[in-house]
């Protein structure tokens, strides 16, 4: 869920798109925002498509001022003669613009049956995107430190104050922007498909607005009681033992790595200094000289086991690492990634939300004590916690972190081995919704990418979507999931 705010000297580029409309334009003659749509192409996209804006207050309380033209993508069902509720796609962050996924929603299982629906939550994308961008021209060196900067943090918010509030850009209002898209687009009954921070999203429109849920698929499940930073260090340190396990549980790697639990203790007490780096630079493909902080490598190695296929490069690299000081894997993966997210995430919005949600309630100290031991350390939090003191709070309601309590069915997914939302997290959603279904796949990160036979997780959705109940599932192919071998 992390979005890094860099130090980069000189001037912010930001991406602007707050509407300059006089507010009575934001609302129709019936009270429901104003949606304009038209056909349109998007690359990527098969099949018809329709893109527009939704017009909303940005203080939807005060119902004036400032208004936010919201960015919609409409992927219409293919089949002319399909009456299947809508699926709308709520997107990881916070800060990545759901309209992204157009592409991968246009070449989906439910395409022919269901409409899918994709908005840019406000303060991401073309929604008034919250940007906080280095610059194409910045040293590598920026993308391999922390991730929090406090100069980088309060340039930004000075620059971004000048076009929005930024205690305005919550999940709860930013839900109740996505139900006034579903009043405008006269959808009654809706599917939620959440991942990561959306299902966060997904659990607070359920809460406000589950009458008009028909269903939701949480992937990579939250929490409404799960609170960031508290426990990533934590995590983060069980899902690096669990890749370690399963090296040691497969012949070939633990042949390969004899020594590996040695090796990445030496790995990560030789990352307590600056470690100097030859990497390619992902923006010109030239070989460049860098440094990398401790802070990039406990980042870069934390997001390795995002993803699966990844994690199949840990052992190998944590060897070199230990036996010759070679860290050069670990800051190409991290520096590439960095990159990615300076280009496509809203830094702003990403501390918008989580310090007017998660901050207040997280026990500071607390974490710090529970960070103790692991390779993160204190670094992902603590700079988390400096970027909050500094940042406009906004507010939520006093039950934000209660859990949901619904009767709509819901697919809860977690990854077995993912560092940011481990199955526990799924499990105490799971016990509050009546008709809820936990799953949990082996050998899973924050996704399931590059695992074996992990398309029995894309027929466990589509079932489900088709017929939520749980008689209707059969997750028997789980037992068929396994890790791909480990580089060597």
């Amino acid at each position: 869920m992390p979005h890094p705010i860099r130090h980069v000297p000189g001037v912010l580029t930001l991406l602007v798109a707050a509407s300059s409309l006089a507010p009575e334009a934001a609302l129709s003659q019936d009270g429901v925002p104003h949606l304009s749509l038209e056909p349109c192409e998007i690359r990527g996209v098969t099949g018809p498509v329709e893109c527009g804006t939704l017009t909303v207050f940005e203080d939807r309380e005060a119902r004036s001022g400032r208004t936010i033209d919201l960015y919609v993508v409409v992927l219409p069902a293919t089949d002319p003669d399909s009456e299947a509720d809508p699926i709308y796609v709520l997107t990881g962050g916070p800060g990545s613009a759901a309209t992204r996924s157009a592409g991968g929603a246009s070449r989906s299982q439910f395409r022919a049956r269901r409409t899918y629906v994709l908005m840019d939550q406000r303060g991401t994308g073309r929604s008034n995107g919250l940007h906080c961008l280095i610059g194409d021209d910045a040293p590598v060196d920026l993308f391999l430190g922390e991730i929090f900067d406090e100069d980088r943090v309060a340039r930004c918010r000075d620059e971004l104050t000048e076009r929005a509030d930024l205690t305005l850009y919550t999940s709860p209002l930013a839900m109740d922007d996505l139900d006034d898209l579903r009043k405008a687009l006269g959808h009654e009954q809706i599917n939620l498909w959440g991942t990561s921070y959306g299902t966060r999203a997904a659990l607070v429109y359920l809460r406000r607005h589950g009458g008009h849920v028909r269903s939701a698929v949480l992937n990579a499940s939250m929490s409404l009681r799960q609170v960031m930073p508290m426990g990533m260090s934590a995590d983060a340190e069980a899902a690096v033992r669990n890749v370690l396990a399963d090296c040691a549980a497969s012949e070939p790697c633990a042949s390969r790595f004899p020594d590996l639990e040695e090796e990445y203790r030496l790995a990560v007490e030789g990352a307590s200094e600056p470690m100097p780096v030859t990497i390619t630079d992902p923006r010109t493909e030239q070989e460049v000289q860098a440094t990398m902080q401790p802070a990039g490598f406990g980042e870069a190695l934390r997001a390795m086991m995002y993803d699966p296929e990844a994690t199949r490069d840990i052992p190998l690299f944590l060897h070199r690492a230990a036996r010759e000081g070679n860290y050069d894997g670990f800051a190409q993966f991290g520096a590439q990634r960095a990159m990615a997210i300076n280009r496509l995430a809203a830094a702003g919005l990403y501390l918008s939300v989580t310090c007017a949600e998660d901050i207040p309630f997280a026990n500071e100290a607390g974490e710090y004590e529970a960070a103790r031991g692991t390779f993160l350390a204190d670094s992902r939090s603590r700079s988390h916690f400096d970027a909050c003191r500094r940042w406009p709070r906004g507010s939520v309601p006093e039950d934000f972190h209660d859990n949901v309590v619904s009767d709509v069915p819901v697919l809860i997914i977690n990854g077995a081995h993912d560092p940011v939302t481990p199955p526990r997290w799924g499990a105490e959603t799971a016990e509050h919704l009546s008709r809820s279904i936990h799953v949990v796949v082996p050998h899973g990160g924050h996704g399931w990418s590059g695992l074996e036979n992990s398309t029995c997780v894309s027929r466990i959705r589509e079932a489900f979507v088709e017929n939520p109940t749980a008689d209707a599932l059969d997750l028997s192919c789980l037992d068929d999931i396994r890790r791909r071998p480990f580089s060597d």
